[in-house]
């Protein structure tokens, strides 16, 4: 199967689960906050859900109220994103616009995260359309987290700070085998309903 051949099967799929959404995402979240990696992280770069997609809101607010430094993605430039720090002093909603396709972005007054910011551990949960038991992630296909992941690692590498990768996704969106290329990266994890 191809890379669009799977996005459209996943679609399907999507479609057909969308009831059972609510209740994965829940048992998801409670899993990701019980996550070692999560625990240790003292960043956590997240996403703003789209409604096919695992709501990890309660993950961020979580995160945010035990006092770790929380950013989400914002498209700026074509296939370039940045991830934007959150205020957990300031109303979520204010902090956030339309972006790219629509979709929910930090606006720009927030502080950029920075690979060379004060931090030991970073946690970025990753959306995908499909996920692959062995870690193959396939995207929207715009190359966004492909591209962003392959800077951070190189960047934390250098500095031997830890960079750990959970591909968040819902049941129906683990398949065994993801169509994948050289520049694709992997997820160190995945975390789903039925795993």
């Amino acid at each position: 199967m191809t890379k669009n051949e799977l996005r459209k099967h996943i679609k399907a799929k999507l479609e057909e689960n969308k009831a059972s959404f609510a209740r994965e995402s829940q048992t998801i979240c409670e899993k990701l906050l019980a996550d070692k990696a999560f625990m240790e992280a003292t960043v956590l770069l997240a996403y703003m859900p789209l409604p096919d997609e695992v709501d990890v809101m309660p993950v961020i607010q979580d995160a945010l109220k035990l006092g770790k430094k929380v950013a989400v993605p914002r498209v700026e430039e074509p296939q370039k994103m940045h991830f934007y720090y959150l205020d957990d002093e300031v109303e979520l909603n204010t902090q956030m616009e339309a972006g790219y396709y629509g979709i929910s972005e930090p606006k720009t007054s927030g502080k950029q995260f920075c690979s060379g910011d004060d931090f030991d551990s970073v946690l970025v949960l990753v959306p995908g359309r499909a996920f692959s038991k062995n870690g193959a992630r396939l995207g929207r296909g715009k190359g966004f987290y492909d591209v962003f992941l392959k800077q951070l690692l190189e960047e934390c590498a250098a500095t031997g700070k830890k960079v750990y990768k959970i591909g968040v996704c819902f049941s129906c969106q683990v398949v065994d085998s993801v169509p994948t290329e050289q520049n694709d990266i992997f997820v160190d994890k995945i975390v789903s309903f039925s795993d």
